[in-house]
């Protein structure tokens, strides 16, 4: 097993608990401030310095709840995992790992606390996922483009050939949308996880959404694919379905 604690000076990682403790810190406050400062436009000076605030239109008193962070910003919890080194030869093993989504890093659960590794210091890493008894393999975009930009992110690999099937995860975070006036929206801040399909030909990105984008990265394979899709009652919107089209068209395209 390697020693993180020397790791992490070689390779610049870093102790994540302050660091994220500072992001979550910051969209609590985000929340906690926007939620303050809705009410406070609606209050007496008096009401605002009670926690049981006074409502104006009938003069009872009500409780306004604290804002609050919903989600995380993690593809999956701790789990055990591998990861290899951007131009080194070495492999992490032994440890506890989660992917940050949201700061696009790999992180380390160990005896000496929670440590990360930067995007650019990962070449890839796998995640064994021993409830779903799946392993979900990773792999860095540094080489890939979408539409002549380089994309600095990890990328799923759900098959693997010369036209490969990838998925890529996002984070949207909502802030607060309470209006006091209408006693409406949420008062809490919203972490949101997605994803989208892609694949990749000749390092360049395509978007994999819907039949039409996909038949467009097939070519003069696409009546084909199309066929095979139909005879197998394999929908172009679904994960699982999409494997099978790629692995299908590979074998075409060898």
């Amino acid at each position: 097993m390697l020693d993180l604690g020397v790791i992490s000076l070689i390779l610049d990682g870093y102790d994540t608990r302050s660091f994220r403790g500072v992001l979550i810190g910051h969209i609590i406050l985000i929340g906690v401030l926007s939620g303050l400062s809705a009410d406070a436009q609606n209050l007496s000076p008096a009401s605002r310095r009670n926690p049981y605030f006074t409502d104006l239109l009938n003069g009872l008193p009500i409780a306004r709840p604290p804002s609050e962070v919903q989600g995380d910003i993690y593809m999956k919890d701790w789990l055990p995992g591998t990861v290899s080194l951007m131009d080194r030869d070495m492999t992490i093993t032994g440890y506890l790992v989660r992917y940050n989504i949201y700061l696009k890093e790999v992180e380390f659960h160990t005896a000496m606390g929670d440590r990360a590794l930067q995007n650019s210091l990962v070449r890839e890493f796998t995640i064994n996922d021993t409830v779903a008894n799946r392993q979900h393999h990773f792999i860095n975009g540094k080489s890939l483009k979408s539409d002549g930009v380089p994309i600095w992110n990890f990328f799923e690999l759900l098959y693997d050939g010369k036209v490969p099937l990838l998925k890529e995860y996002y984070v949207e975070i909502k802030d607060p949308d309470y209006q006091p006036a209408l006693n409406a929206g949420s008062r809490d801040t919203r972490i949101i996880k997605h994803s989208r399909m892609w694949s990749a030909v000749g390092g360049d990105l395509r978007p994999v959404k819907g039949r039409k984008k996909v038949m467009e990265i097939f070519g003069d394979k696409a009546g084909e694919v199309d066929k095979y899709a139909k005879e197998n009652t394999l929908a172009y919107n679904e994960e699982k379905d999409l494997v099978k089209i790629f692995a299908y068209y590979n074998t075409l395209s060898k």
